[in-house]
């Protein structure tokens, strides 16, 4: 009977980790999920001979069994059928259609958490730093990114409007850099957007605090970081003396344009399958019972 028990104890605290630490390659591998189902064979097998045996009520025994096969079958379904994990990057102020949720992602404008908002009515908020948030059969947590908050100004002074035809909100100041370009063999965050009232497209590379340590032409200012930027006209050709690279924060005059950019922490949404979690609560509810109606009986 204890090895009954302790076998089903295992496999729910398999099954149950899928939703504690969500979205690990392991879960999808095929062995795993050949043993999770092999372990539960072993386990009905040992509850039927038990049962024959007379060593528990027949009932309890089914009633762990079939408690630890609805653990066994959200588990392997997660494992075998679920999507992939993934990062849902947005602009503040964006709204991203997110298939698998059957719903979109909200993204604040500053100061709140990015709120999802369901095809079936309701909305899932508390999706804050350093914890998730159960939506569906998917867990969201935030993923804090680097992204990059532009200034363009004339050569008068006058601000002008950035576009980001290609970005997600297409009026926002905010560069999500979702692309990486390589710059001397380091992989850096790249983005680009347009100036439409100077027939302007720019190119942007984000260097970090470590990779502008690199870099021995960066001029002194800013916070650590720089941005590599390359102005060209509306068609993407090459204006003369279009690139060049600003401290964090500080201005660069290119191609008749000030830029200035300003790298701000903002974060990004990671969405993660999990075992169903109604079928997870039914069956650790009837394998409990079941065992500790073993357990009474036997005593």
């Amino acid at each position: 009977m204890i090895g009954l028990l302790v076998g089903c104890a295992a496999i729910a605290l398999a099954v149950l980790l899928e939703l504690v630490v969500p979205g690990q390659p392991i879960y999808q591998y095929g062995w795993y999920n050949a043993l999770l189902a092999t372990a539960f064979v072993v386990c009905a097998v040992r509850a039927r001979g038990l049962a024959r045996s007379g060593a528990a009520p027949a009932l309890a025994l089914l009633t762990v069994a079939v408690g630890t096969g609805a653990l066994t079958i959200a588990g392997v379904a997660n494992g075998l059928f679920a999507p992939d994990p993934q990062i849902v990057i947005g602009s503040p102020g964006a709204s991203v259609r997110v298939d698998d949720l059957r719903g979109s992602l909200y993204f604040p404008l500053a100061g709140v958490d990015p709120v999802v908002r369901l095809d079936r009515g309701g909305s899932v908020t508390g999706i804050g730093a350093g914890g998730f948030h159960i939506a569906a059969a998917f867990a969201l947590s935030q993923v804090p990114r680097q992204v990059l908050a532009v200034d363009v100004t004339d050569a008068r002074g006058a601000h002008l409007t950035v576009t980001q035809p290609n970005g997600s909100a297409f009026l926002s100041p905010v560069l999500t850099m979702p692309t990486q370009q390589n710059i001397a063999g380091m992989m850096l965050p790249f983005d680009t957007f347009a100036v439409p009232a100077a027939h302007r497209v720019v190119k942007v590379v984000l260097f970090d605090r470590r990779h502008a340590e690199m870099l021995r032409t960066l001029p002194p200012g800013g916070s650590g970081g720089a941005a590599l930027f390359s102005v060209s006209d509306e068609n993407d050709r090459a204006i003369p003396h279009g690139i060049g690279l600003a401290p964090d924060g500080a201005a660069v005059t290119l191609g008749g344009l000030r830029l200035k950019g300003l790298a701000i922490s903002y974060p990004a949404i990671r969405i993660a399958a999990v075992p169903v979690p109604l079928v997870l609560a039914l069956g650790v509810l009837l394998l409990l019972g079941g065992a500790i109606w073993c357990r009474l009986r036997k005593s």
